[in-house]
């Protein structure tokens, strides 16, 4: 292992070399070898690059979710039902092109591509870029199986709720706190107070 002395001049020695804690750095050492120096880097690189979760939201948080749309527009219940043929017609085309995927990936399992990974289907970047439409908005896709968003809504004194549409109804014409989820549905004829 290289080190580097105080006069910037690499060290080939052996004293400079991982191995066991009586092991020491040359004197002058710019670069330390001690592992706990190694283990505060990467706590520190891992707090600077955080993971990005999937577009469609599986493996974030609400928390993480609701910032995602903080810079969005807030959504009437007017608005929402005026896209819905729109945002309909996104998830049919959605679920079509996750269906052809899934038919890709298959039809080519035994392929590899470079280093070893199995070749992207075609159609995956058209799938990104139509989730990408919705979340966009600030639509929040939560089950592509059953077609279920939600539009984030906003009341008078800042507290914010979602309007929840699946795939199929006629309107929007459901509401949840973004804490309840689905299960926490209720009618907007009982309106979120």
């Amino acid at each position: 292992m290289i080190s580097w002395s105080a006069s910037a001049r690499p060290s080939q020695s052996g004293a400079d070399r991982p191995g066991p804690a009586s092991a020491a750095a040359p004197s002058g050492s710019r670069i330390p070898t001690s592992s706990a120096f190694w283990a505060r880097a990467r706590s520190s690189m891992a707090s600077s690059y955080p993971r990005i979760g999937c577009a469609i939201g599986r493996g974030r948080t609400e928390t993480t979710r609701l910032a995602a749309m903080a810079g969005t527009e807030d959504w009437t219940v007017e608005r929402a039902n005026e896209a819905l043929p729109r945002v309909g017609a996104a998830l049919t085309r959605i679920r079509e092109l996750v269906e052809q995927a899934r038919r890709e990936r298959e039809e080519t399992a035994g392929l590899l591509e470079g280093n070893g990974h199995p070749a992207t289907p075609p159609s995956t970047d058209e799938l990104r870029q139509a989730v990408e439409a919705l979340t966009a908005e600030g639509i929040v896709l939560r089950d592509l199986d059953a077609g279920l968003v939600d539009f984030p809504a906003r009341l008078a004194d800042g507290r914010q709720y979602l309007l929840c549409w699946v795939l199929g109804e006629p309107a929007v014409e459901w509401w949840h706190w973004p804490d309840a989820g689905f299960a926490g549905r209720r009618p907007l004829s009982d309106p979120p107070a």
